[in-house]
């Protein structure tokens, strides 16, 4: 299976643990480095615009819940990595108007946009 395709299956509900684990022992990865791997290819392809918000949403809601899962959690230290809960944050924060805005904010253009930019421009320096 290939990073796309987990990462569609991330996006409508479907990936399994066991799907993940066995992709990075495939790959000779940690799931650290998995997690790196997904969120870094949401990132740049919504920012590319070959993903949308909601796909890209859907997935790091899935990563989210696996980066909080004792499989990765015992692999890492029990840490979550910054730069995949960056990305999380970046999309979760597009799901809701923030105190303050009226109806006319774009959460998704005024919050994910803008942290996605940054953290791509971050860690491409």
């Amino acid at each position: 299976m290939s990073i796309k395709a987990i990462i569609a299956k991330a996006s409508d509900g479907t990936l399994e643990e066991k799907e993940v684990i066995a992709f990075s022992e495939a790959s000779r990865i940690s799931l650290d480095e998995f997690a790196h791997e997904f969120s870094r290819d949401m990132a740049q392809n919504y920012w590319d615009g070959l993903y949308d918000y909601s796909f890209c949403d859907g997935a790091m809601n899935w990563l989210y819940g696996f980066l909080t899962n004792p499989a990765y959690l015992d692999s890492n230290d029990n840490t979550i990595s910054d730069f995949p809960l960056e990305i999380y944050l970046a999309f979760d924060s597009g799901e809701y108007h923030h105190s303050g805005d009226d109806d006319s904010v774009d959460p998704v253009r005024n919050y994910t946009d803008p942290a996605i930019e940054k953290v791509l421009s971050a860690n491409n320096s």
